[in-house]
């Protein structure tokens, strides 16, 4: 039986991000590095520059006039929030084009943004001051999964199995089988890439909340639009009182169930031009085929 980390280690070459995400990390990190400096990385990067422009001038950002250049666009935002908007085109482009038969990637990528969408959209409800963090943090929660997809298909198969069996939460039966969940090994390649502790406990902790040691609200946010999201692809307004969402975790986010479904609303208006900002040829942006979500397919995300 692998752990997360020996997992990850044995897939190193599959679970590389671009240079250029390296070096916004750097030039983040660097106390002597402006604006400029950071602006210059990325536009020297045609295809993530594209990317990057068409993601911040999305609804997800909400900008009044629209922005043309990289420059522009990082001065507007500044560094942190450019550094997240990089990181996460990083991250769509390094999995976007695995081929497999064993996933549906139109339908994972679709998952995965929409749940950024509805963490970004709730973060703000929670006046959460840098929201497009959650924003990753939703686009990043269920990358263990299509880890698991491709390094363990039998495996995920049986959990995937005995959790509509059993009715038990797909990821209590994958520690049980595999000695590890999802949310552990999709935490553990964060680690993997130095990406914030924030980003870490967040994705390692959505299922259970209330477990989590530190950054409770950020983790309580993205458990809800988890659930919400999986619920999503099988009603078009999810039931939230069907959903086991944590009581703690209503309590932490202060958020009521109406806040969360005029988030979902909202959703719907953003969903198709932020898939074209990570997929600009169409790719996953056609209606998903299910894929595991807790009462059906292949690539439930809890």
């Amino acid at each position: 039986m692998s752990s997360p980390e020996q997992l990850i280690a044995g897939s190193v070459e599959l679970l590389t991000l671009p240079e250029v995400y390296f070096q916004a990390k750097s030039v983040l990190e660097d106390p002597d590095a402006g604006l400029d400096h950071f602006a210059n990385v990325i536009a020297y990067d045609p295809g993530l520059s594209a990317r990057f422009l068409k993601l911040a001038n999305s609804p997800v950002f909400g900008f009044v006039s629209r922005i043309e250049t990289v420059s522009r666009a990082v001065a507007v935002m500044g560094m942190q929030q450019a550094y997240d908007i990089v990181l996460a085109t990083a991250v769509a482009r390094t999995f976007g084009g695995i081929s497999t038969k064993i996933i549906d990637l139109q339908a994972f990528w679709r998952r995965s943004v929409y749940c950024a969408i509805v963490s970004r959209l709730l973060a703000d409800r929670c006046d959460v001051l840098d929201s497009e963090r959650l924003f990753v943090e939703g686009l990043l929660r269920d990358l263990g999964h299509l880890l698991l997809y491709l390094k363990k298909p039998g495996k995920v198969r049986q959990a995937v199995q005995k959790s509509q069996e059993s009715g038990l939460p797909l990821s209590m039966v994958e520690r049980e089988i595999l000695g590890f969940d999802y949310a552990e090994l999709g935490a553990a390649l964060l680690g993997h890439w130095g990406l914030p502790p924030s980003l870490q406990v967040a994705v390692r902790y959505h299922p259970t909340p209330s477990a989590a040691p530190e950054f409770l609200l950020e983790t309580s946010i993205l458990h809800i639009a988890a659930l919400v999201t999986d619920a999503a692809e099988s009603q078009e307004t999810p039931d939230l009182s069907a959903l086991p969402i944590e009581a703690s975790a209503w309590k932490v986010t202060g958020l009521a169930p109406e806040d969360v479904d005029a988030a979902c609303r909202e959703v719907s208006g953003q969903l198709a031009e932020v898939l074209n900002a990570f997929f600009p040829r169409g790719r996953a942006q056609s209606a998903p085929t299910k894929v595991a979500s807790p009462g059906g397919g292949m690539a439930a995300a809890g």
